[in-house]
C-alpha cells in the first residue's frame, strides 16, 4: 500500500511539475507584458529616443502631399466610391462576394486575372469612373489654397505650428491621461490644446499664416488693395509686403485661431457617452472598455498565483528530503527558464518577419516609406523592452533550477547513508 500511494504521489508530482512549467512560462511573459505594455513611461521614451518629434514635420509633409495625389481608383477601381449598382452587380458577379469584400476594403491589392476581370465591367459601364470622380467631388475636400503647399511649405508650415517641444507636451499629456484610464482614475481620456493655442495666438500664428500665403499665387490688384484695406486675402504679395502687412491682422488672427481649435480635444468618451451595442458581452464589457481592460489586467495578475499553487502541490506529493527538494525544484525551473528564454530571443526575429510578411504588404500605398519604417522602428524598440525583461528573468530561473538540479547530485540521501555506514562499521572480535 505504502509503495503504491509513493508511486500516485509521484504520479501527481509529475503533473503538478508539468502544469508548473506550462502556467511559469506564460505568467512570465504575460506579467512582463501587463508591466511594460501599460506603461506609458516606455512610449515616451521610445518616442524621444526614435526622435520621432523631429521627423514628424517632414513626414506630415510627405503624408498630406501623396494622400492629396493619391488616387486609389487608379490601383483598384474596386474602392471608388458612389459606384453605379450596376457596376457594383458586376463586380460581385465576377470576383464573389467575399473576394470583392477583401479588395474593396484594400486588404489585398488584385490579381492580374482580378483585374482584367474588373476591366470587363469598366469597359460594360464606361460613365461609372466619371460618376464615381463627380462624387468624390461632391463630397469636398482639402481647400485649393492648401493644395498649393508643396512637400517643403508643409514641412515648415507644420515646424512652425508642431514644433518638437509642443508635440512632445501634447502627446505626453495624451500618454498620461491613456494611463489614469486604464487605472480607472478618469472615465474619458482628453487632451489640452491650450500649449498649440497660446503658441499659435503669438509670432507663430503670424508666421503660419506667413508661410501658407507665400505658397499662393501672387495677389492681383484687386486682392492687392483688399489686403491693404484690411480685408485678408489668399494670395502672395511678396515677402516684404507681407512683413509689413500681416501684423495689423494679428488681432484677427488670433482670434480665427481661438474659434478653429478648441481648448481640449476628446481621445476617449465616457462610455456613458457611448450608444449601446448589440453585442454587450459578459457583464457589460464591450460598452465599457475601461471595465474590460481592468478586467484583463486584474486576471493577468491573478494568474501569478497559478505556478505557486502548482509548485506547492508539487511539493506535498513528493519532497521528502533536501535532495528531492532541490531536484523536484530544479528540474521544472531549468525547463521553464528555458522554455521562456527561447521564445524571449526568438520574439523578435518572429515580429521582424510578421512585420514584412503581412503587416508592411497591407500598409497604405498613399503613406510614404519613411512612416512604415518609423512604425516599424517604434514597434521594434517597444518589443525589444518587453522581451529584454522576460529574457534576464527566465536566464535567472534557468540558472537556478541548474545549479539546484547539478546540487542535487552533490548530495547523498538519508538511505544511501545509512547503507554506507552499515558497511563500514567494524565487527567485533570474537574469541578464538
Amino acid at each position: 500500500m505504502k509503495k503504491f500511494l509513493t508511486v500516485v504521489g509521484k504520479l501527481l508530482a509529475g503533473i503538478s511539475a508539468v502544469l508548473f512549467v506550462i502556467t511559469a512560462v506564460a505568467t512570465l511573459l504575460l506579467a512582463n507584458l501587463e508591466s511594460q505594455l501599460f506603461n506609458m513611461n516606455l512610449y515616451k521614451t521610445a518616442l524621444l529616443e526614435m526622435n520621432v518629434y523631429e521627423k514628424m514635420p517632414g513626414l506630415f509633409g510627405r503624408i498630406l502631399i501623396t494622400s492629396m495625389s493619391y488616387n486609389p481608383c487608379e490601383q483598384n477601381p474596386v474602392t471608388c466610391e458612389d459606384i453605379p449598382s450596376q457596376l457594383h452587380q458586376c463586380y460581385l458577379q465576377v470576383l464573389g462576394s467575399e473576394r470583392y469584400a477583401v479588395l474593396a476594403s484594400q486588404q489585398e491589392e488584385p490579381t492580374e486575372a482580378e483585374k482584367q476581370a474588373i476591366q470587363v465591367c469598366l469597359n460594360q459601364f464606361e460613365q461609372a469612373p466619371s460618376q464615381g470622380e463627380q462624387g468624390e467631388g461632391e463630397q469636398g475636400g482639402m481647400p485649393d489654397y492648401f493644395k498649393n503647399l508643396d512637400e517643403e511649405d508643409w514641412q515648415a508650415l507644420m515646424a512652425i505650428i508642431l514644433p518638437p517641444e509642443v508635440m512632445q507636451t501634447i502627446s505626453e499629456s495624451a500618454l498620461d491621461g491613456f494611463e489614469a484610464y486604464l487605472e480607472g482614475k478618469v472615465d474619458a481620456v482628453t487632451i489640452s490644446l491650450l500649449p498649440l493655442k497660446d503658441r499659435l495666438s503669438g509670432p507663430a500664428g503670424i508666421a503660419a499664416v506667413k508661410q501658407l500665403l507665400l505658397a499662393q499665387p501672387a495677389c492681383t490688384l484687386d486682392e492687392l488693395a483688399r489686403l491693404l484695406g484690411g480685408e485678408l486675402a489668399l494670395c502672395n504679395p511678396g515677402e516684404m509686403e507681407l512683413d509689413f502687412i500681416l501684423p495689423l491682422f494679428q488681432e484677427a488672427i488670433d482670434t480665427l485661431l481661438g474659434e478653429a481649435i478648441p481648448n481640449t480635444a476628446t481621445l476617449i468618451q465616457p462610455a456613458s457617452a457611448r450608444p449601446p451595442s448589440n453585442n454587450p458581452g459578459p457583464f457589460g464589457l464591450n460598452d465599457d472598455p475601461q471595465k474590460a481592460i481592468q478586467v484583463v489586467r486584474f486576471v493577468l495578475r491573478v494568474s501569478l498565483l497559478l505556478p505557486i499553487l502548482f509548485l506547492f502541490l508539487l511539493t506535498i506529493f513528493a519532497v521528502r528530503s533536501l535532495k528531492g527538494w532541490l531536484r523536484w525544484w530544479g528540474i521544472p525551473f531549468f525547463f521553464s527558464g528555458s522554455i521562456a528564454l527561447g521564445l524571449g530571443m526568438a520574439a523578435e526575429p518572429l515580429l521582424n518577419r510578421a512585420w514584412n510578411q503581412y503587416i508592411f504588404p497591407r500598409f497604405p500605398a498613399y503613406l510614404p516609406a519613411e512612416l512604415a519604417s518609423l512604425g516599424h522602428d517604434l514597434l521594434a524598440y517597444i518589443a525589444h523592452a518587453l522581451t529584454e525583461r522576460v529574457v534576464l528573468q527566465a536566464l535567472l530561473l534557468l540558472m537556478v533550477g541548474l545549479a539546484a538540479w547539478v546540487l542535487s547530485y552533490f548530495l547523498k540521501s538519508r538511505k544511501t547513508d545509512k547503507a554506507s555506514q552499515g558497511k563500514t562499521t567494524p565487527e567485533p572480535n570474537t574469541p578464538g
